[in-house]
């Protein structure tokens, strides 16, 4: 039925006047995931009453952008397209939501309720940032209306909402995985072997001390990738450092002096790199950056991410701009974009991602042309259909005159093969979501101009993160001698999963997995030490109560486990003593796995922001405190499973003490993250890591498979990461021994 929008916003204000009440009576830490949940459920009452068919003569798309993407190229995309006769006919008109600079998250939630709301909005451009698009998305996609954002890069967005269960996400940038491998083309150029990174974000500690500040999706894809793409570069990565920004800002505004970097930037100075790569969100975190390098370490050079590029930069830096320099994410050189706009609008400057925009508009209005201007579902598949073309005519343009034979050959059921104002709009056609390619300058402060100059454009970048790897012989170790060691007379295992809370479902999930595969191979719970707070099934914020899930659409893997240890409960001394306890022999197998957040010192045994206790330092399982229990355990021989980013500290420190018959698999390097894989919507949580998404496939697969095997098949699989392989030498046979001694109870 046709959407009334006056009796919409009824029913949206008196759904949210409920909530109001609801979250009045809720405790202080519960407040937010309350407003949450209501919004989301006002939103969901509002989808059931909406249709996709436009209730005006115009055809409406809205926008909801900060300034600093600002909509002008948009409202000139407008002209063009109605100086072409619009869409089917019908004028293209805008509405636009302000939204103000760095808006929080009630501000962005309620420019979406308005737009989505709106009986006559048919698709929005927008938002702005990583995080807006990560906390929205899922709200647009249930109500079916297509978001396309023109400036977020976060490569998170991509591995969440790619695919058939994205369909309503889309975005008209690069993600930027691709800055980062252009900033390793860049400092190959300038002879850089020792690259270092410091990113937007927050650490496990701030998580554990209630900081919730500080998430940030731009900074994380640059945390999560670095690692493993400057390792696939040929670079040695030195560090990768991040911390809350959030407050930065926080201190900028109250103070004029942004502060809070230091520390960070210290920790990156001690691994000695040739260059460093600056991740700003919010762009006033570039002050701190660029002031404390320059005073510390000015001989090592400082490369700002496009979002250290604001506009009062040089008057904020002062007398430490003159030759600060990074990336900014711009139009393909041969569109000529950039010299129209300026000619057109002599006195604005075109603001960043305005090509981005430009094309967001483009996208849309193509799809609309083949809807007759429809959103919704037919929308959404209309876009492919747009992006797939690649018939006659072979290249169309973003320039004024190309507009209304392209808009005509789609009204005929042709399907050219665009071209917008960032270039050729090339997207992968099974994954969508966002560009394979596009183009960066180098920016650098000159005086009192920005000045842009070499170009580095990217090519199909994507592949080379998901690609399958070959596992180097050289991480297998040269020796491969038997060890002897009596027969395996009783199995053990140790799962542990070190993390609570919504936010890290994944790892309990991971943990949860590995308990229910273990127990489908012969053990009984009295040979498993289960170490969960198992709060997932039961949380508030789970909208399939008592379920936990491994896999999309997999089975339900929770119905009451055995728990040996909450982590609530659980201090590292009573962990010790459980693992010195455990009964096992010089005949016994051990199988160990550990999952959590990590970083260079451990993993963190903590509650989440719900429950954290005490000092996190206290809480901290340190490579050193591992290999201590391991050395104090009896056992014939142990595999160790290490799930968390930089695992691979656990597996140097156990190789460094050449522990006998130990043998280490870790999720990635020393310098490298773990990603997250099965993103559900439905959930609105990450299911899964990479690694031990492969490892349970592969823990359950019949035959013979080789401790050797499973490294080379996990190496192979796990897109993100490198995964290592330490200790073999003092284990011996790692290609004689098989999994299933490990994982098959006795």
């Amino acid at each position: 039925m046709a959407r009334g929008g006056q009796r919409l916003r009824a029913i949206f204000r008196q759904s949210t006047a409920l909530c109001s009440k609801a979250i009045a009576g809720a405790p202080r830490r519960l407040s937010g995931r309350c407003q949450r949940l209501c919004f989301l459920l006002a939103l969901h009452a509002l989808a059931g009453c909406t249709s996709v068919e436009p209730a005006t003569e115009e055809v409406v798309i809205g926008v909801m952008l900060q300034p600093v993407v600002s909509a002008d190229p948009i409202r000139w995309g407008v002209e063009h397209i109605n100086a072409a006769g619009g869409i089917d006919g019908r004028p293209l008109s805008l509405r636009v939501e302000e939204i103000g600079q760095d808006p929080d998250l009630e501000v962005i939630r309620t420019a979406a309720e308005t737009l989505i709301a709106d009986p006559d909005v048919v698709a929005v451009i927008g938002p702005a940032s990583s995080q807006e698009v990560v906390d929205v998305a899922p709200v647009f996609s249930r109500n079916k209306l297509v978001m396309v954002s023109p400036s977020s890069t976060s490569e998170e967005v991509f591995r969440a909402w790619h695919g058939e269960q994205g369909k309503y996400v889309w975005r008209t940038t690069v993600a930027d995985t691709a800055q980062i491998q252009a900033f390793f083309r860049y400092a190959k150029q300038q002879g850089k072997e020792r690259v270092a990174t410091i990113t937007a974000g927050c650490t496990p500690e701030d998580a554990a001390a209630r900081i919730t500040s500080c998430q940030n999706a731009y900074g994380q894809t640059f945390f999560d990738w670095f690692g493993f793409l400057a390792s696939e570069a040929g670079l040695s990565p030195t560090a990768v450092e991040r911390y809350n920004q959030a407050a930065e800002l926080s201190d900028y505004r109250d103070t004029g002096e942004a502060t809070g970097c230091e520390e960070s930037v210290q920790r990156v100075l001690d691994s000695e790199p040739d260059i460093v790569f600056g991740v700003v969100s919010p762009s006033s975190a570039a002050i701190c950056l660029v002031k404390t390098m320059a005073r510390e370490a000015p001989e090592v050079e400082l490369f700002l991410s496009d979002g250290g590029l604001h506009g009062r930069l040089i008057e904020d830096l002062e007398d430490d701009a003159e030759g600060v320099h990074g990336f900014a994410l711009v139009g393909g050189d041969e569109t000529g974009f950039e010299e129209a706009f300026a000619q057109a609008h002599p006195e604005a400057d075109l603001p960043n991602y305005g090509a981005n925009s430009y094309d967001a508009l483009l996208l849309l209005a193509y799809g609309l042309q083949i809807t007759g201007g429809i959103g919704g579902e037919r929308l959404a598949d209309a876009l492919h259909e747009v992006v797939d073309g690649r018939a006659s005519p072979t290249t169309t343009s973003w320039q004024p005159e190309a507009v209304a034979p392209t808009l005509a050959a789609f009204a005929r059921g042709e399907r050219p093969d665009i071209a917008g104002a960032t270039g050729t709009m090339t997207y992968d056609e099974e994954g969508y979501t966002d560009l394979l390619e596009g183009t960066y300058s180098i920016w650098r402060i000159e005086g009192s101009d920005i000045v842009h100059s070499e170009r580095f454009s990217t090519e199909d970048t994507r592949a080379a993160l998901f690609v399958e790897k070959e596992a180097p012989d050289a991480l297998l170790g040269q020796a491969d001698d038997e060890v002897a060691a009596p027969p395996a007379e009783n199995a053990h295992a140790i799962v542990v999963a070190a993390s609570t809370g919504w936010e890290n479902y994944r790892h309990q999930a991971d943990a949860l997995a590995q308990y229910r595969l273990l127990q489908e191979r012969g053990f009984d719970d009295d040979h498993i030490l289960f170490v969960s707070q198992d709060d997932i099934a039961t949380h508030a914020s789970n909208p399939a109560p008592g379920s936990m899930f491994h896999e999309i659409g997999g089975p339900d893997l929770h119905d009451d486990p055995v728990i040996d240890l909450r982590v609530y409960e659980t201090s590292l001394d009573q962990l010790q003593d459980s693992l010195e306890g455990l009964d096992s022999s010089d005949t016994d197998n051990v199988y160990m796995y550990l999952v959590g957040h990590g970083d260079e010192q451990g993993v963190l045994l903590f509650a989440d922001s719900d429950g954290a206790q005490g000092d996190p330092s206290e809480r901290l399982i340190t490579p050193a405190w591992l290999a201590d229990r391991i050395e104090s355990m009896r056992f014939r021989r142990m595999l160790v499973m290490v799930e968390a980013c930089f695992s691979g500290v656990f597996g140097q420190e156990i190789e460094r003490r050449q522990l006998e018959g130990v043998f280490v698999l870790t999720a990635a390097s020393p310098t490298e993250n773990s990603l997250a894989i099965n993103y559900d919507p439905d959930l609105d949580a990450w299911l899964a890591d990479s690694f031990s998404a492969h490892l349970a496939q592969h823990l359950l697969a019949p035959g013979d498979a080789t401790l050797s095997d499973l490294y080379v098949e996990l190496y192979r699989l796990v897109a993100g990461s490198h995964v290592h392989a330490y200790n073999q030498n003092a284990f011996g046979g790692i290609r004689q021994a098989l999994v299933s001694e490990f994982v098959t109870g006795l």
